[in-house]
Parts: structure tokens; sequence; C-alpha cells
């Protein structure tokens, strides 16, 4: 059988983790090839899949070009996170800067295959000259997200979702300030972030926000201080909940204890890890409907956020046609609507995971790895 490499951490922690823990799992369920790793993998996974996984190889970063194919995680201009080569590489790529320098789009296009993580990639792909991509968004494992019965962990309170790493472009900022508004209106309302990612070197980019907001503060360990940050925005201790870092295979039971998830992003490259999976969890999802969430806001059953001012470069730090601004107000309707009918917005949120049916990770990395070639 032949060797496929993986040139990115695998685990089940971040977003490019989980993404290549599926991407991985179907490429070994395929036969065509076996994959190998060259980080350690930090997985929480069930024991089946768990022992599946511990039969990957595991190799120390090459010093030297190999001789089987290299699958490359890319981002912005296609930069790499690892310089590890191979035999025919392929590529997956998830970027927000729409313009791309002569060298990047020389690197991308030497690529046997592009895998694009959105529409919306895909098309700026296309428009720079590209004829190697493929559009294949990623998936959601169903065997985590998924309806069922709540615990009643916040009986009392309205709870409210936010999740992804912290960075201006995912509108934390934006969260903020709506929830603050949200809340002054009702004070049993609870805000619950999973904002924690293992890089912080976006925390000051929060100062150029135009609501105002300030940068992230830092604890005592270096880390994130969430609920400082908020608390300096005028929300009250008990009004904040930060979980910390918190493995892939909890979160499905944390999304299914609260009543609504607000997305305000001003940019994804992808379709968005985090709210595929309340949506597949049947959570009522408010979504920008800007970049790679357009996916999903034209063939899931959400709520919308249909008001997008454009993104001046300044604020974005990088060229950003496409990116959008949601609207505070508009944020606030949907909180309101959620609020006001929460069986409708239940029922909404059961149709989405019906339609996230068709967006599991056991179809969508297969779709994949096929068009990798594996």
């Amino acid at each position: 059988m032949s060797l496929v490499g993986l040139d990115w951490p695998v685990s089940s922690y971040t977003g490019w983790g989980v993404f290549g823990l599926h991407l991985a799992l179907a490429i070994e369920r395929q036969g065509k090839a076996k994959p190998v790793l060259f980080h350690p993998p930090a997985i929480d996974l069930d024991s089946v899949r768990a022992a599946r996984f511990r039969a990957f190889e595991v190799r120390p970063l090459p010093s030297a070009p190999l001789d089987f194919p290299v699958l490359r995680a890319l981002g912005n201009d296609g930069q790499r996170i690892t310089a590890i080569e191979g035999s025919l590489d392929r590529g997956l790529i998830f970027f927000e800067n729409t313009e791309f320098s002569p060298q990047g789009l020389a690197g991308l296009g030497s690529l046997k295959t592009l895998i694009a993580g959105s529409a919306w990639n895909g098309a700026l792909l296309a428009e720079a000259g590209l004829g190697n991509v493929a559009v294949r968004p990623q998936g959601v494992d169903e065997t985590l997200f998924f309806p069922a019965a709540r615990m009643g962990l916040w009986r009392e309170r309205f709870v409210v979702f936010s999740g992804g790493k912290i960075e201006l472009r995912k509108g934390q900022d934006i969260v903020l300030r709506a929830f603050a508004r949200f809340h002054a209106r009702h004070p049993e309302a609870l805000l619950v972030t999973a904002w924690h990612n293992f890089s912080t070197d976006r925390l000051a980019d929060m100062a150029r926000s135009p609501h105002g907001v300030g940068p992230v503060p830092k604890d005592a360990k270096g880390l994130p201080d969430f609920a400082a940050w908020a608390a300096a925005n005028g929300l009250a201790p008990d009004a904040f909940l930060d979980l910390g870092f918190r493995s892939n295979r909890e979160m499905g039971a944390i999304l299914r204890e609260c009543d609504a998830a607000l997305f305000p992003n001003r940019a994804e490259g992808g379709t968005n890890l985090v709210a595929m999976e309340c949506l597949a969890s049947g959570l009522p999802t408010i979504l920008a409907a800007n970049t790679g969430h357009l996916d999903l806001t034209e063939s899931v059953p959400c709520f919308p956020l249909r008001r997008q001012a454009p993104v001046d470069r300044t604020l974005a730090g990088m060229a950003c046609a496409g990116w959008g601004e949601s609207d505070l107000e508009e944020i606030d309707q949907r909180l309101e609507a959620i609020y006001a009918d929460r069986k409708g917005a239940r029922e909404l949120g059961h149709e989405s995971a019906k339609a996230m049916l068709a967006w599991t990770w056991s179809i969508r990395a297969r779709a994949m790895a096929e068009a990798l070639g594996f």
C-alpha cells in the first residue's frame, strides 16, 4: 500500500487538528494509502477510533524530500505550517486574505490537487487563474454532534454560545457588544464561550475593533483572560462563562445545553467547523451571511445575518474583499426572535440537524480523500 503524509499536527483540540484527524481516518478506510504523521497526535477519541489511530506511523520531521505524496495545510497566500516536501504533493487551503503574491500563486499552482474549504475560497482561487482546485468543505462528527434531551445544567438561564479562536475576523468583539445589549434587557442571559487556542498572537488585534472593546488581557500564566475582558466591557461575572480548553469530544453535550449560538464572523475561509457543530446539534444558530458561511446560510436552516457592511482593510489587516461587518440591530432581532419563541427556534434547530446529515465527516472526508486521489 502507498503512503501519504499529513504535514500538520493532528489533534482533538484545534480546527486543523480535528480536520486532519477525520481526513486521516477516511484515507485509511479507503484502503488505497496509509497515512503517515510527522507530529505525535494529541487525540481524545472513543476506544475504537483511538485504536485505529495508534496504528498510524509517526515519523520525525524529515530533513530531505520524501518519495511519497504529502498533504500540505495551507493558509493565506499558500503559507505553510511546515516545510515537508514529498512527491506529487497535494494541498488543503483555508484563507481569508483575498490577495496573492506571484510566489504564492506559483506554489499553489505547482500542487497536483488543491482542495478549497469553501465555495468562496474556490471562486477566489479560480479567479486567480488556478486550474487544479476542487471545492470540498469539511464535515462534522455525527457521533458527537446531534440533537438530544438536555440535562438542564443552566435551567434558569437563556444561554448564548460563542466559539472559535480569538481573532478580530471571528468577531468576538461583536459578540460582546451584542450580548451586552441583550443582557441589559434579559438579566438571566448567560454568554458561554469557547475562544481559547494554542496561539495568542492575535489578542492585541482587538484594539482595532470599531466597537471599542480593547485588547484581550492576559492572566498570570500568560493566557487570555476572557472573563476580565468581558467584565471590562460591562458584563457582570455571573453573565459570562469561559469554558477554557475543551476537547472536541466534550463539546456536543455542552452545545445541547445552550439556547442559541452566535457567529457574527467577519470572514471564514472554510465553513466554520464550530458553527457546523452547533447546527448539527440542533442549536438555533445565528450566522453572518458572508464568505465561507454562505455555504451554510444558503443550504442549512439557520438565522442568517443578511446586513453585511464592507470591512475596511485597515480593520482587517489584510485584503478583505467579501468580508462582512454584521449589524448589531439585526443580531438583536435574531436573539430576541429565538428568546421569544424558543419552541419554534428549537424546531428550526432540528431541521438544521437534519440538513447537516449531508455534512458528516463520514461523507465529506471520503469525498475529500477521493478528490485527493486516495
